[in-house]
């Protein structure tokens, strides 16, 4: 089993654990399958939901209350979310993080989590 990680959501950390294998088939499903509409706000409106669906995902087994409706409604900046997004697509090995090509290093945010 993988050791946890650590996503960072309004300045504080929440682990995140090794998923069963539904779980994973689930947030692919979320992750690959695009849901398109006609107007392109709807569509960003859509992607930001489905982001915070996976992150709930991801945190459902240690914080249950942590719904995507209610994280709508938190302080949670933009780089927390695509962050904390990149973060759980890797752990699942669903979007594995590459390194950058001249070895640099992939942000703060991340060497935090994994730190962490």
């Amino acid at each position: 089993m993988k050791e946890p990680r650590t996503i960072i959501l309004e300045e504080k950390p929440y682990k995140i654990r090794q998923f069963t294998l539904a779980e994973i088939e689930d947030m692919n499903l979320l992750v690959v399958n695009p849901i398109p509409a006609a107007d392109p706000v709807e569509n960003a409106k859509r992607t930001y939901e489905r982001m915070r669906i996976v992150i709930a995902a991801a945190l459902n087994r240690d914080h249950p209350d942590m719904t995507a409706e209610k994280m709508a409604g938190m302080f949670i900046t933009l780089p927390e979310v695509n962050e904390a997004f990149r973060q759980i697509l890797d752990f699942t090995d669903l979007v594995p993080i590459k390194p950058k090509p001249n070895g640099a290093d992939q942000g703060e945010a991340m060497a935090v989590a994994r730190a962490a």
